[in-house]
């Protein structure tokens, strides 16, 4: 029995603010792997139904709405002075215990202002999280996409329990000991790598000990994937599911192979070139039939002169990739130093993952840096026009 290949991705936002990278990884996770793990906060977008449905009660109304005033000012539209008073007037009022006709009539009108700013926060995100693609993704959830849920302010909060812990996940996930064949799928890597010392080989003639190895293989480039509508995405998924077999089971066997193998192995580096040049042939394959995917080239014809979606595959430490979540604020403090109690937590660094990794580029083939990447999410006229077409 082959081995499934399984991908992850992990996004932390506080709720608030998405990268449409995160949604394109686990777009890409959906694609080439067997099952994807969304671990984080990104079940707000993808539930965004059953969450802006979600009965809560006026004081969790207003931490919401709290929230969207910090995060969109403009589109908030409420001066955060009069938000502070009239929530302060509300919590003085809810906490009389005898309140005359007076402080009732006053309560229910604030309770009806609370509803209705809430009302305007729901609309926004909803809009905002369609345009990102994000709940189109709610039809592959149970499914082929499974959610690790963590609470949305706090990764290391359990509220109730639908909600994980980012650290428990970690731990039980990331376990170099059981093995659990789980592939990074990121994001902007590429773009973190820039501003890192970076060597590909820890023995040519300009090896520097201090800098961080990395294997890196270029894969393919692809379209925007977040244009892909729910069905588009499903169609192709189906349709490469049956012809990437092969590239799948090789990946899956070469994962549990490395991550048993610590990064610092004085044979670290040719076990893994040894691993990228047994892929390379199954990854050529799965790019021709990519290149030869009927709605992949609409999609492609669509979206090529504003972005494309570029792929590379890395084999370095987990560590090093941890580094970089932290860096990205997508794994916070509070989890850092739980895992730094780990006793195994230096060998757990030190430990091989393979990530998967993409990057927009523009029409010249340049990487789209982190702010004009926000600006494209905000301004999506191309998904705009087509999300009817999921209904």
């Amino acid at each position: 029995m082959s081995l499934p290949m399984n991908t992850a991705n992990i996004s932390l936002s506080n709720g608030e603010v998405f990268s449409d990278y995160d949604i394109m990884a686990i777009r890409l996770g959906l694609l080439v792997g067997d099952t994807t793990y969304s671990i984080g906060d990104l079940h707000i977008g993808i539930m965004v139904e059953n969450s802006t449905n979600e009965k809560r009660t006026h004081y969790e109304k207003l931490d919401a709405i709290y929230s969207y005033i910090v995060n969109f000012p403009e589109q908030a539209g409420i001066e955060m002075e009069n938000f502070e008073n009239t929530a302060s007037t509300y919590k003085y009022l809810k906490n009389i215990k005898y309140k005359s006709p007076n402080q009732i009539k006053e309560m229910k009108g604030i309770e009806k202002l609370i509803d209705g700013a809430y009302n305007s926060r729901n609309e926004f995100y909803s809009n905002r999280y369609q345009n990102a693609g994000m709940p189109q993704l709610k039809k592959f959830v149970d499914r082929s996409l499974k959610l690790l849920a963590t609470h949305p302010t706090s990764a290391e909060v359990r509220i109730n329990e639908r909600y994980y812990l980012m650290s428990e996940i970690v731990t039980d996930r990331f376990d170099t000991t059981t093995g659990d064949d789980i592939f990074l799928v990121t994001g902007n890597f590429t773009e973190y790598l820039q501003d890192k010392k970076i060597i590909t080989s820890a023995f040519g003639p300009n090896a520097d000990v201090n800098a961080q190895l990395l294997c890196k293989k270029n894969m393919f480039v692809l379209p925007n994937l977040n244009l892909l509508t729910q069905n588009e995405l499903e169609m192709v998924r189906e349709e490469l599911t049956s012809k990437n077999e092969t590239f799948r089971t090789n990946m899956a066997n070469w994962n549990k192979a490395l991550i048993n193998i610590p990064f610092a192995h004085p044979n670290f580096e040719m076990i893994s070139q040894t691993y990228i040049n047994e892929i390379e042939p199954f990854a050529k394959l799965l790019k021709t039939e990519m290149d030869n995917n009927e709605r992949l080239k609409v999609q492609q014809a669509h979206s090529g002169t504003v972005h494309t979606f570029a792929v590379h595959l890395y084999v370095t430490s987990v560590g090093f990739y941890w580094d970089y979540l932290h860096h990205i604020n997508n794994v916070g403090e509070d989890t850092m130093k739980v895992l730094q109690q780990k006793p195994d937590y230096e060998a757990w660094r030190k430990s091989s993952c393979i990530i998967i990794a993409g990057c927009l580029l523009d029409h010249t083939g340049a990487i789209v840096e982190n702010d004009k990447r926000k600006r494209a999410l905000n301004n999506v006229p191309e998904l705009t026009k087509r999300k009817t077409l999921d209904i």
